[in-house]
């Protein structure tokens, strides 16, 4: 309706069909655990994976996310035994603990150099994680939004 002039979120957050979008990145998921932790000698396997506990990332407070619903499609589950709402706190949680959190891989290369995690690759397949900008369609043409997008992906393109 106009009252916001673009959105930036994840690419599953639901929009009005009417808006106009555009991927500004897409990034794979990657498992972190703490440095020392008894995965973290070998490759994640997914009869391992499915035996630790789980720290769930949920911006929105959802219960599950995109690795439950793949799981699901395959009869599978996880325990996730923590769920928090922001992606900072996450590695914290992850370098104390014998957790296993599933997040996009430029987090856990951040996480990795700032708190020492190992990063494995998961051991299930999964889409990609995607930042997606949003914008109302009847600021699709205006000149000023058009200079903002253009500034928006542009930055986007020299980070590439």
């Amino acid at each position: 309706d106009g009252e916001l002039d673009l959105v930036l979120g994840g690419g599953n957050m639901e929009m009005p069909a009417s808006a106009m979008r555009r991927t500004v990145y897409e990034d794979p998921f990657a498992c972190i655990v703490r440095a020392g932790h008894p995965t973290a000698k070998n490759r994640l396997t997914l009869k391992r994976y499915l035996q630790l506990d789980h720290l769930l990332i949920s911006v929105e407070g959802r219960a599950e996310g995109v690795v439950d619903r793949v799981l699901a499609k395959d009869g599978k589950s996880r325990r996730v035994a923590l769920r928090l709402p922001h992606f900072s706190t996450a590695a914290l949680s992850i370098k104390s603990s014998d957790m296993v959190c599933t997040l996009a891989r430029s987090v856990a290369e951040q996480a990795r150099a700032l708190y020492g995690v190992q990063v494995f690759k998961p051991p299930i397949r999964l889409p990609t994680v995607a930042a997606v900008a949003w914008w109302p369609r009847q600021y699709h043409d205006d000149d000023a939004h058009k200079w903002f997008r253009a500034l928006l992906f542009a930055s986007d393109e020299r980070s590439t």
